[in-house]
């Protein structure tokens, strides 16, 4: 079966929707209702976005799947291909995820720990009675 590609016009602009399209799915739905209503987000909302997932952040991710291939004149394009934007997506996804759950930790509001048998780290929110 035949890869599927997707031609990428502006990298920049590419990257940016991508980001901003992982960061909408962790808005309430309040949240949701007022960028749309408003045409755009409130300054501190951009300001916790960008503490989130870093637009660095996303290029960085982004362009690791992203391939330069060249048309039939010789003329360089970006392009990534469809099973390549899933992986984009799923490790943008985790990023903001990772990003999301550091931010708990250095709160103190969450504590985590590695587990040998799972091979990975565990979360909890901390016990209610021992926050500050």
């Amino acid at each position: 079966m035949k890869q599927e590609w997707y031609e990428i016009i502006d990298l920049f602009e590419f990257t940016s929707s991508l980001r901003e399209m992982i960061i909408e799915d962790f808005y309430s739905e309040e949240e949701k209702f007022k960028k749309n209503k408003f045409g755009g987000l409130f300054k501190e909302q951009k300001e916790q976005i960008e503490k989130r997932l870093s637009l660095q952040e996303a290029e960085s991710i982004v362009s690791s799947f992203v391939k330069t291939k060249k048309d039939n004149s010789g003329n360089k394009f970006y392009a990534i291909s469809k099973k390549s934007l899933a992986k984009a997506l799923k490790d943008l996804n985790t990023r903001i995820t990772s990003n999301i759950l550091k931010e708990l930790v250095s709160k103190g509001v969450v504590e985590t720990a590695y587990d040998n048998e799972k091979n990975d780290f565990i979360f909890w929110i901390k016990d209610q009675d021992n926050l500050e």
